[in-house]
């Protein structure tokens, strides 16, 4: 390392020396090319006084001119005349495009630089060159570092010298419009002018010969006419004077003006591209805010101007329309004298009085010529005030959200009359833009019939012709061919295993594809007229914009309607009002009935479509209202008093759409978050219909949002590549865990085992005993609600369980039969379902044997018939899973009870429980839910339930439970001992892997004991989970058995192998050896297995993580 440092010093020195020497030999070497590049870009810069300090200031308020002449040091006479200016800024823009191509070499000199200093670096890391070597090489790596940076320079040289060029491009460019207008203005008062000055000469000639005339005649009739020639000739000579000194000053006022503007255009528009686009309040308050009082000011006086021009220029345009109605009455005097000269043969009289008649033509002539021209000017004089007008105004619009927080307060302030005064201007800005074209468009269709010879405008209506078949053509496609398409598409993609694997996403897709497919190329087709119309008629433009608001309110709920109502009730909706109801089922159920198990499954869904649709609706007013009147009047106070009031309302439809969804959000929330915040959910639940409940509705639902949001993100996770590598992170940590897990579970074998009389209590069956008895009133309270119901109204008087195994239901079956076979007046039936029931005649012998039935019905119409003659009956039915077998053929059975249950509810009360598993999967393949009055969850029961349960047992036997084992010494100065688990700790991880089922907990509360005979009390440890081993190497089919197992709650081996279509030879060796490692156990009586609490966990995680089951 030290022989590297001194090779760099070596280096440097003979740098020195290099630099020292070619400073000498300066004025006899020829100039390098980087040094070209220097006086290339000063030589660029030097020309257009692009190097003057002064050009890179801020941009500040003197005129344009005042800036081209001292910044810049231009010519005076070059800004005289267009072809001066033009001249410049080609040579700006030329010195432009020279320094941005000098950049391009000056990078890659850089690049160049780069290379060999990469290269020269590698050399020098080389042991095998010698010292003297090194030495030259770290010379030149120096230089060539030296040299780079001096180019890093001239690159920020060149990229500030074409900035500055392409400002002064653009500066000049806003010169020769403004000198470019000017002229104009100065052109067409010239003509003007000058045609007064002739008509001036022509009257005076007239004024001449009139008063010649007048001095010779001597006939006192003729000298009288002579006399009022005279008169109007002298009134001619009068109105061409004032007309050419009108016009002079008229023309030079505007031309002033325009000046004026165009200067103070110039340099408004560099404040305002010189302010941030986010600017701090203090940077606001000092430059946004004076610039923004100063524009809205000169709007003030621009709109005072505009419209004192337009009160001028109406007032010539009235003044025009009478100097015409006079001409005309001058033209009928003229061809009455003309009728009396021919009448009396032509007398020098009848001359004179012609003669007269035709001067007072020519002096309203004039007149005419001279309203005309003055209306011309004050029009020009008028649409310059609109120019000023809206440019004030549209800068005024750009800056308006970049003043500070306090202006921008004052301007919208509802209380302030300046902003009212400047908000009803704007209204009037607004209306008079409407009016102008308004009289524009009307004098178009006026001058229609002009225009229907020619070509044109008949080529126009004939684009639109050709258009306007764009709608029949988007009709029949679609009708036609867009639903072959579709079905089409929908096959192909069914074909690829990346869109298999989710055939209901994209069956959903297919069918918003259908549904948006005909409504797409419609409005495809009024896109494409009313753009084409628009070309004519730019008003139209709102109407697209319309048009596209009302299509993507259309397209929003269709794909609504697609993903939440069902597909046979949208087709019905199409048809009619209300569905048809008759092929639904062939019972003599009244229709009122059957309407309300339609209703009870939909209504849901409509009231989700209506919800949105409100929302989507006023969501639309509240975004578009407010952006429609800017676009029309700008921002003022009306804009910001109608965007508060729409959003107001907005809140409001939120607010009411919330409180109508207050009871499902607290249903779902409480699901969600009643094991992790039950207190929030036990608030929710007490103060959800108080007028601020739907306060905490709206952050429960934020809640119950973010919830889903995460279950469908970390569904989409699983499939990527970072979830694998994380998986195999896992995996192997778990691994680890379970050799160490191993040790412990060996250590442990040595202690006691755990006394039979304790684990007696532990046994696992449905609770029975009271001592052992856990109050679930939630469950209790739903049933006895839905039995009060029924027998209120004997209607829907059916009630199904759901839950996994071991959750309670069966206990819960047994509790509600104890309860109600002494109280209810009517005659309660228990039974459990043991065998599986495959055909509709097993079912009816069922139902026959439980109702005692004197004759076997022959099919269901007489099994209803003779279930509703019996007396009212209380029926409980538990395993109903049992009814069904998932293969072909094996769901007779459960329809054909759930018929009979949905028909018999009026008469009898029927309370079924089924596993969760069995009852996903029946509502997967077809909804059965609307068969029952209410569908009850029996959910996970909490931490505190799982510990009462277990203290429960606990506490009937004297031995004594000790948590000391959960307590680890930690070593440290500050605490002798950390408690890392409590009871309630261990209570919690308990809970948490058992997921809130007693069965599971209460085996893995056995394999957490140690049993100390010395000290004669039980050590509570943290429980082993079983060896993952025995699942790991086994193959799909074992995992399908064990699907087939959890779904229908037990199996023989001949069912597992119809189920799963395997011999039943291998279904048999996949039960050994699932038996023999204490996956499945073996009931003996009915040679059924069913999951054992030990690897229960286990084995639904990975079928449900492998899509093997669904809840």
């Amino acid at each position: 390392m030290r022989k590297f440092e001194r090779l760099i010093w070596a280096a440097c020195a003979n740098f020195l020396i290099c630099v020292f020497c070619a400073a000498s030999l300066q004025a006899q070497t020829p100039a390098r090319e980087a040094d070209l590049l220097d006086q290339a870009i000063g030589a660029v810069e030097s020309e257009l006084g692009l190097n003057d300090p002064a050009a890179e200031a801020a941009p500040d308020e003197r005129a344009l001119t005042e800036v081209l002449l001292v910044d810049y040091a231009i010519d005076p006479a070059a800004l005289e005349s267009i072809e001066g200016i033009e001249k410049l800024r080609a040579e700006a823009l030329r010195a432009a495009e020279e320094l941005f191509a000098l950049q391009a070499v000056i990078a890659q000199e850089r690049e160049n630089l780069l290379h060999l200093e990469r290269i020269f670096t590698r050399q020098l890391g080389n042991e095998d060159l010698s010292d003297v070597a090194r030495t030259i090489i770290g010379a030149e790596l120096v230089s060539h570092v030296f040299q780079r940076a001096v180019v890093v320079g001239r690159s920020e040289a060149a990229k500030s010298g074409e900035a500055r060029a392409r400002g002064l491009a653009e500066k000049l460019g806003l010169q020769r419009e403004a000198l470019a207008a000017v002229h104009v203005i100065d052109g067409d008062s010239q003509r003007r002018v000058e045609k007064a000055e002739l008509a001036e000469k022509a009257a005076l000639q007239t004024l001449e010969d009139a008063r010649a005339r007048e001095t010779r005649e001597q006939n006192q009739q003729i000298r009288a006419i002579l006399v009022r020639e005279r008169e109007l000739a002298e009134q001619l000579v009068a109105l061409t004077r004032e007309e050419a000194d009108q016009l002079r000053r008229v023309g030079d006022k505007r031309r002033e003006r325009a000046e004026v503007f165009a200067e103070r255009r110039a340099v408004l528009n560099d404040r305002i591209d010189a302010l941030p686009d986010t600017p701090s309040d203090s940077i606001a308050r000092e430059r946004a805010d004076p610039l923004f009082d100063e524009l809205l000011s000169l709007r003030r006086t621009a709109r005072v101007e505009r419209r004192a021009a337009r009160h001028a220029f109406d007032g010539a345009r009235r003044q025009l329309a009478s100097v015409e109605q006079a001409l005309s009455l001058a033209t009928a005097e003229q061809a009455r004298a003309q009728s009396e000269l021919s009448t009396l043969n032509e007398t020098e009289l009848a001359r004179r009085q012609v003669a007269l008649a035709d001067l007072r033509v020519q002096l309203e002539e004039r007149k005419l010529q001279i309203a005309g021209d003055f209306a011309a000017a004050l029009e020009q004089h008028y649409s310059l005030d609109v120019e000023r007008s809206t440019f004030f105004h549209t800068a005024l619009e750009r800056i308006v959200f970049q003043t500070s927080s306090e202006r921008r307060s004052r301007f919208f302030s509802p209380l302030r009359d300046e902003s009212w005064h400047d908000a009803v201007d704007s209204v009037r800005d607004a209306v008079e833009r409407f009016l102008v074209a308004g009289r524009e468009r009307v004098e178009q269709a006026l001058s229609l019939p002009e225009k229907l010879f020619s070509i044109a405008f008949w080529g126009w209506v004939v684009g639109l012709a050709m258009r306007l078949l764009l709608f029949p053509l988007s009709f029949y496609l679609g009708r036609e061919y867009g639903p072959q398409m579709v079905r089409r598409l929908t096959d192909y993609l069914l074909k690829k295993h990346t869109f298999r694997q989710r055939a209901g996403a994209t069956i959903k897709f297919a069918e918003i594809l259908r549904a948006l497919l005909r409504p797409l190329l419609i409005y495809i087709a009024v896109i494409v007229v009313v753009d084409y119309v628009a070309l004519m008629l730019p008003e139209v433009r709102v109407g697209r914009w319309v048009i596209d608001v009302m299509f993507f309110y259309f397209v929003t709920m269709t794909v609504l309607k697609v993903l939440v109502l069902p597909r046979g009730y949208r087709e019905r909706s199409g048809l009619s009002p209300s569905p048809d109801l008759s092929s639904l089922s062939s019972d003599s159920r009244s229709l009122d009935e059957m309407v309300d198990v339609v209703k009870l499954e939909i209504s849901r869904a409509q009231k989700l479509v209506l919800s949105v649709r409100f929302v989507l609706i006023f969501g639309m007013l509240a975004r578009y209202v407010p952006t429609a009147v800017v676009g029309l009047m700008g921002h003022s106070v009306i804009w910001w008093t109608i965007d508060l009031v729409f959003m107001l309302g907005f809140l409001a439809v939120f607010y009411l759409v919330l409180s109508a969804w207050k009871d499902d959000i607290a249903h779902v929330f409480g699901k969600l978050a009643r094991e992790r915040m039950p207190r929030a959910v036990a608030v929710i639940n007490t103060h959800k219909d108080r007028p601020y409940g739907v306060l905490l509705i709206a952050v429960a639902s934020v809640y119950v949002a973010g919830r889903e949001i995460a279950r469908v993100a970390r569904a989409w996770f699983v499939d990527t590549a970072w979830s694998r590598q994380a998986s195999n992170f896992i995996f192997r940590k778990k691994i680890e865990l379970q050799r160490r897990e191993r040790e412990e579970e060996t250590s442990a074998v040595g202690h006691s085992p755990i006394p039979e009389d304790y684990c007696a209590y532990f046994v696992d069956h449905p609770l029975t005993d009271e001592r052992f008895h856990v109050e679930r009133a939630a469950l209790n309270d739903a049933v006895e609600a839905a039995v009060t119901s029924w027998r209120a109204s004997k209607r829907r008087g059916s009630v199904a369980l759901t839950g996994e195994a071991g959750m309670g239901k069966t206990t819960l079956l047994n509790q509600t039969y104890t309860r109600w076979v002494d109280s209810s007046e009517h005659e309660v039936v228990y039974l459990q379902l043991c065998e599986k029931f495959k055909s509709a005649a097993d079912v009816i012998k069922l139902l026959t044997s439980l109702f005692d039935l004197d004759k076997t019905p022959a099919n269901k119409s007489e099994l209803v018939a003779a279930l509703r003659a019996q007396p009212a009956r209380t029926v409980l039915v538990d395993d109903c899973h049992h009814l069904f077998m998932r293969q072909i053929g094996g769901f007779d059975a459960v329809d054909l009870f759930l018929d009979v249950v949905n028909l018999c509810d009026s008469r009898h009360f029927w309370v079924l429980s089924f596993n969760s598993f069995a009852w996903s999967y029946l509502n997967r393949v077809r909804s059965r839910q609307h068969y029952f009055g209410s569908v009850i969850p029996v959910v996970s029961w909490s931490e505190a339930e799982i510990q009462q349960l277990i203290n429960a047992r606990d506490a009937l036997i004297d031995l004594p439970i000790s948590f000391d084992d959960l307590v680890v010494t930690h070593e440290t100065d500050n605490h002798q001992y950390e408690v890392v688990k409590t009871s309630n700790g261990y209570f919690r991880l308990l809970h948490e892997f058992c997921k809130g089922n007693p069965r599971v907990a209460l085996t893995f509360w056995l394999r957490s004991l140690k049993h100390d005979r010395a000290r004669n009390h039980l050590q509570v440890s943290l429980f082993h989970r079983p060896s993952q081993a025995v699942l790991v190497n086994v193959s799909r089919d074992y995992w399908f058995a064990l699907a087939a197992i959890a779904q229908h709650g037990c199996l023989r081996a001949d069912e597992i192998a119809e189920i799963i279509r395997l011999e039943p030879g291998f279904c048999e060796m996949i039960l050994d050896y699932f038996i023999d490692n204490d996956i499945v156990s073996l009931d003996r009586r009915t040679q059924r297995v069913s999951l054992t609490p030990l690897y229960f966990r286990s084995v639904i995680k990975h079928l449900g993580d492998s899509n093997f089951l669904y809840e």
